[in-house]
């Protein structure tokens, strides 16, 4: 017989994804503008090395998205645990039973933080028809976010927090015939 245990805290990192885009993205608004030179009117297309001299007028305005970090955003942290019990039962035969155990905290999400409050929304969808030739229909109630954003001058405000949690329990059960006389099974 024997029995196994281990248990360790980790730190993670935060995304990389979540701090570039942080630095590099933080309201500035890529627009691509996509011009056919061959059916612009004449004049449209200015030739090398001229550039345009303003933006052109088919570009629309476009509101800009923030990227932040919240005041009290902390490193991912995990607990991990395994205690694990076997036996050997025959020749070359063990079974086992192992109990696992993950816990996360301040774990990495992203929030749009210019929502409004959501409103209750019904929708009516169509089925098909029934036997008896009649329209089927299905109401579906959610929740939406239709109002306008609170901050106007922005789009998405993504919050980067760590208020995620995680939780894992898991039991394992295992009958292991170790390679002898030319077999194994697990």
């Amino acid at each position: 017989s024997v029995l196994r245990a281990g248990y360790g805290m980790f730190y993670g990192r935060t995304p990389a994804i979540m701090t570039g885009t942080a630095h590099s993205q933080n309201g500035v608004q890529v627009i691509a503008i996509d011009i056919n030179c061959s059916t612009a009117p004449p004049g449209t297309c200015p030739v090398y090395p001229n550039v345009f001299p303003t933006i052109p007028t088919t570009v629309a305005a476009v509101t800009p998205n923030l990227y932040l970090f919240g005041r009290d955003y902390s490193q991912p942290f995990t607990h991990q645990a395994r205690v694990q019990y076997e036996r050997e039962i025959f020749k070359n035969t063990t079974v086992s039973v192992q109990y696992t155990m993950f816990r996360g905290v301040d774990l990495s999400r992203t929030r749009n933080a210019n929502l409004s409050a959501p409103v209750t929304t019904t929708l009516t969808v169509y089925d098909g028809t029934t036997a008896t030739s009649l329209p089927t229909t299905t109401t579906f109630t959610f929740q939406r976010f239709s109002n306008p954003r609170p901050l106007t001058s922005f789009q998405r405000i993504s919050l980067f927090e760590s208020s995620a949690k995680s939780q894992y329990h898991g039991l394992t059960f295992e009958f292991n015939k170790r390679f002898a006389d030319r077999w194994q099974f697990n």
